[in-house]
């Protein structure tokens, strides 16, 4: 297993869409900056909905007085684009897995004597660091550069543990979206079907629960928990539920996805 999961993290070191995936993240955090820097008046809703007198959504550029903004809120803002950081979580997904099936590279480590269980979980453990590292740099790199260049001043307090929190929690939720993709990839093994599929799903997903009135079966749903994630105030059982619901996604998908893998015929 250890074997397995150094190979698999070199494959991602060496991942050309990886890297591309990062340099896309820096652009989005000078785009951040940009906004504030540059007091941009204008609120930029990616995706947004109501429920009674909530709105939630993925707002990027909310400031309460744009001439003073505060460290929160600049970390508010770099999650707004949290949905293109989803949309990057699938292309990484797609590419570290179907990629193996085209380079010959998971026949080559069951050959090899590997456990099918031992290759799917070390691939999936690695994807999860990779999306650690994507998150974390988009949300604390456009909070630290916003910071320096709007002269905020800050202490280690209760603002710094709460931005921790939630980029746990939407790690988590990221995390447990990629084993979706690959149980998904594993099964179709087809790049664009994937895609299509989790950019309907990430559009629609909330605005559909929100039309019929739905919306207490939101917090089983990957999508709508990232959503609250970035638009609502969490508490302790609510992030509770998060972590939990997500741990669930992960081992249901990766039951199947591991299921699927042990009896596939791999060429």
């Amino acid at each position: 297993m250890y074997n397995l999961i150094r190979a698999e993290f070199y494959k991602l070191k060496q991942d050309k869409p990886y890297k591309n995936i990062l340099i896309t993240i820096g652009i989005i955090i000078v785009f951040c900056i940009i906004l504030v820097t540059t007091k941009s008046p204008s609120k930029i809703h990616v995706i947004s909905g109501t429920i009674g007198s909530t709105t939630f959504g993925y707002t990027i550029n909310k400031y309460k007085d744009i001439n003073n903004p505060t460290l929160q809120e600049i970390f508010n803002s770099a999650q707004g684009f949290s949905p293109f950081l989803q949309i990057l979580v699938m292309f990484l997904v797609t590419s570290l897995v179907l990629n193996e099936y085209k380079n010959g590279t998971f026949k080559n480590s069951i050959c090899a004597g590997n456990s099918r269980v031992k290759i799917y979980i070390s691939k999936l453990l690695i994807i999860s660091f990779g999306i650690l590292i994507m998150n974390f740099f988009m949300l604390c790199g456009s909070t630290l550069f916003g910071m320096i260049f709007c002269k905020i001043s800050v202490a280690f307090n209760n603002t710094i543990l709460q931005m921790f929190k939630l980029i746990m929690l939407s790690w988590l939720v990221l995390t447990a979206m990629a084993s979706l993709y690959m149980c998904f990839s594993i099964i179709i093994k087809n790049k664009s079907v994937i895609l299509a599929l989790g950019i309907v799903t990430m559009i629609f997903e909330p605005i559909i629960l929100a039309t019929l009135g739905l919306s207490k079966y939101g917090d089983y749903l990957l999508s709508f928990t990232l959503m609250k994630i970035c638009s609502m105030p969490l508490y302790g059982q609510a992030a509770y539920n998060i972590v939990l619901t997500s741990i669930i996604w992960i081992i249901i998908t990766s039951i199947i996805g591991i299921s699927i893998f042990k009896n596939q015929d791999v060429k």
